[in-house]
Protein backbone atom coordinates (compact mmCIF):
# COMPACT_ATOMS: atom_id res chain seq x y z
CA UNK A 1 0.00 0.00 0.00
CA UNK A 2 1.19 3.32 -1.18
CA UNK A 3 0.96 6.32 1.83
CA UNK A 4 1.25 9.97 0.87
CA UNK A 5 1.95 12.39 3.48
CA UNK A 6 1.64 16.27 2.88
CA UNK A 7 2.49 18.63 5.69
CA UNK A 8 1.30 22.10 6.48
CA UNK A 9 2.11 25.21 4.19
CA UNK A 10 4.87 26.95 6.11
CA UNK A 11 5.74 30.86 5.29
CA UNK A 12 9.10 32.09 6.78
CA UNK A 13 10.89 32.52 9.93
CA UNK A 14 13.54 34.75 10.42
CA UNK A 15 15.91 32.35 12.43
CA UNK A 16 19.37 31.01 12.42
CA UNK A 17 20.77 27.44 12.84
CA UNK A 18 24.48 26.40 13.50
CA UNK A 19 25.76 23.77 11.43
CA UNK A 20 28.95 22.33 10.15
CA UNK A 21 30.34 23.44 7.44
CA UNK A 22 28.88 22.82 4.77
CA UNK A 23 30.05 21.71 0.70
CA UNK A 24 31.70 24.59 -0.90
CA UNK A 25 31.04 25.47 -4.86
CA UNK A 26 31.56 28.41 -6.73
CA UNK A 27 28.40 30.99 -6.81
CA UNK A 28 28.43 30.46 -10.53
CA UNK A 29 24.60 30.11 -12.02
CA UNK A 30 25.32 26.83 -13.03
CA UNK A 31 26.37 25.57 -9.36
CA UNK A 32 23.51 27.57 -7.51
CA UNK A 33 21.04 24.88 -8.04
CA UNK A 34 23.24 21.87 -7.06
CA UNK A 35 24.66 23.70 -4.00
CA UNK A 36 21.35 24.62 -2.89
CA UNK A 37 20.21 21.05 -3.29
CA UNK A 38 23.15 19.19 -1.73
CA UNK A 39 23.38 21.80 1.55
CA UNK A 40 19.76 21.47 2.05
CA UNK A 41 20.07 17.65 2.37
CA UNK A 42 23.18 17.84 4.31
CA UNK A 43 21.18 19.89 7.08
CA UNK A 44 18.68 17.29 6.55
CA UNK A 45 20.69 14.30 7.43
CA UNK A 46 22.35 16.44 10.22
CA UNK A 47 19.07 16.52 11.99
CA UNK A 48 18.61 12.64 10.93
CA UNK A 49 21.94 11.76 12.52
CA UNK A 50 20.60 13.29 15.92
CA UNK A 51 18.12 10.74 15.96
CA UNK A 52 19.84 7.52 14.85
CA UNK A 53 18.26 7.83 11.12
CA UNK A 54 19.72 6.65 8.28
CA UNK A 55 21.12 9.65 5.93
CA UNK A 56 18.82 9.58 2.88
CA UNK A 57 19.69 9.40 -0.73
CA UNK A 58 20.34 12.22 -3.43
CA UNK A 59 18.19 11.35 -5.92
CA UNK A 60 17.58 12.96 -9.42
CA UNK A 61 13.76 11.78 -9.88
CA UNK A 62 12.63 13.34 -6.93
CA UNK A 63 14.54 16.48 -7.63
CA UNK A 64 13.48 16.87 -10.58
CA UNK A 65 9.68 16.52 -9.34
CA UNK A 66 10.63 19.07 -6.07
CA UNK A 67 11.91 21.48 -9.04
CA UNK A 68 9.19 20.84 -11.15
CA UNK A 69 6.35 21.52 -8.46
CA UNK A 70 8.46 24.61 -7.01
CA UNK A 71 8.60 26.07 -10.46
CA UNK A 72 4.88 25.41 -10.58
CA UNK A 73 4.23 27.13 -7.38
CA UNK A 74 6.58 29.91 -8.87
CA UNK A 75 4.41 30.77 -11.65
CA UNK A 76 0.93 30.66 -9.94
CA UNK A 77 2.52 32.41 -6.81
CA UNK A 78 0.87 29.99 -4.57
CA UNK A 79 2.19 27.83 -1.37
CA UNK A 80 0.28 25.02 -2.15
CA UNK A 81 0.94 21.09 -2.40
CA UNK A 82 -2.07 21.13 -4.93
CA UNK A 83 -0.06 21.49 -8.83
CA UNK A 84 -1.95 20.59 -12.05
CA UNK A 85 0.49 17.22 -12.50
CA UNK A 86 -1.10 15.84 -9.82
CA UNK A 87 -0.82 15.11 -5.97
CA UNK A 88 2.79 14.32 -4.78
CA UNK A 89 2.70 10.25 -5.33
CA UNK A 90 1.66 11.02 -9.33
CA UNK A 91 4.32 13.78 -9.69
CA UNK A 92 7.55 11.39 -8.57
CA UNK A 93 5.76 8.24 -10.32
CA UNK A 94 5.70 10.20 -13.28
CA UNK A 95 9.51 10.86 -13.03
CA UNK A 96 10.26 7.52 -12.94
CA UNK A 97 10.22 6.77 -9.28
CA UNK A 98 8.72 3.44 -7.45
CA UNK A 99 7.68 4.41 -4.46
CA UNK A 100 6.24 3.13 -0.78
CA UNK A 101 5.51 6.52 1.08
CA UNK A 102 6.46 10.20 0.18
CA UNK A 103 6.13 12.85 2.17
CA UNK A 104 6.56 16.95 1.01
CA UNK A 105 7.25 20.17 2.84
CA UNK A 106 7.14 23.43 0.88
CA UNK A 107 7.80 26.72 2.15
CA UNK A 108 8.14 30.19 0.86
CA UNK A 109 9.79 33.56 1.86
CA UNK A 110 13.48 32.01 2.06
CA UNK A 111 16.02 33.44 -0.54
CA UNK A 112 18.23 31.07 -2.33
CA UNK A 113 21.23 31.69 0.37
CA UNK A 114 19.02 30.76 3.54
CA UNK A 115 18.85 27.39 3.31
CA UNK A 116 19.61 27.53 7.42
CA UNK A 117 16.80 29.60 7.95
CA UNK A 118 14.34 27.39 5.75
CA UNK A 119 15.44 23.91 7.55
CA UNK A 120 15.27 25.70 11.00
CA UNK A 121 11.57 26.61 9.89
CA UNK A 122 11.01 23.53 8.91
CA UNK A 123 12.29 21.45 11.90
CA UNK A 124 10.45 24.20 14.63
CA UNK A 125 7.46 22.50 12.85
CA UNK A 126 5.70 19.76 13.95
CA UNK A 127 4.39 17.86 10.49
CA UNK A 128 7.61 19.28 8.38
CA UNK A 129 10.05 18.11 11.49
CA UNK A 130 8.25 14.37 11.12
CA UNK A 131 9.07 14.40 7.01
CA UNK A 132 11.80 15.45 7.85
CA UNK A 133 13.10 12.56 10.38
CA UNK A 134 10.51 9.74 9.46
CA UNK A 135 13.01 6.88 9.25
CA UNK A 136 11.11 4.75 6.53
CA UNK A 137 12.17 6.97 4.47
CA UNK A 138 15.24 6.41 1.98
CA UNK A 139 15.34 9.57 -0.65
CA UNK A 140 15.39 13.11 -0.82
CA UNK A 141 15.02 15.78 -3.34
CA UNK A 142 14.53 19.36 -3.44
CA UNK A 143 13.50 22.38 -5.37
CA UNK A 144 14.06 26.23 -5.58
CA UNK A 145 12.67 29.45 -7.26
CA UNK A 146 11.87 32.63 -6.52
CA UNK A 147 12.05 32.28 -2.47
CA UNK A 148 9.51 29.01 -3.19
CA UNK A 149 11.52 25.88 -1.97
CA UNK A 150 10.28 22.18 -2.18
CA UNK A 151 11.67 18.85 -0.03
CA UNK A 152 10.35 15.53 -1.33
CA UNK A 153 10.86 12.46 0.13
CA UNK A 154 10.19 8.96 -0.28
CA UNK A 155 10.97 5.63 0.79
CA UNK A 156 11.82 3.49 -2.23
CA UNK A 157 10.14 0.26 -3.46
CA UNK A 158 13.99 -0.90 -4.64
CA UNK A 159 15.01 -0.77 -0.94
CA UNK A 160 17.79 1.85 0.69
CA UNK A 161 21.29 2.28 -1.19
CA UNK A 162 24.55 1.28 0.49
CA UNK A 163 27.11 3.35 1.27
CA UNK A 164 24.69 6.76 1.31
CA UNK A 165 27.07 9.83 2.73
CA UNK A 166 25.86 12.37 4.75
CA UNK A 167 26.54 15.14 2.38
CA UNK A 168 27.25 14.22 -0.54
CA UNK A 169 30.23 15.52 -2.57
CA UNK A 170 30.49 18.65 -4.05
CA UNK A 171 31.65 17.00 -7.15
CA UNK A 172 28.22 15.10 -7.77
CA UNK A 173 27.05 15.63 -11.44
CA UNK A 174 23.41 15.72 -11.88
CA UNK A 175 21.96 15.55 -14.82
CA UNK A 176 18.39 16.55 -15.91
CA UNK A 177 16.13 18.53 -18.38
CA UNK A 178 13.32 20.56 -16.61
Amino acid sequence: MRIAYLTLILVGLMTTLEVDSLPILSDSPSNNFLHNTISLLCLVNRERVKVRARPLALDERLIKAAQLHTDYMALTENLTHDDIAGPLGTRITDQGFDWWMAGENIAYGFTEKESTKVMKAWMNSKGHRENILNKKFTHFGSGFKNNYWTQNFAQSADGYPPNVPICPRKSMNINMQI
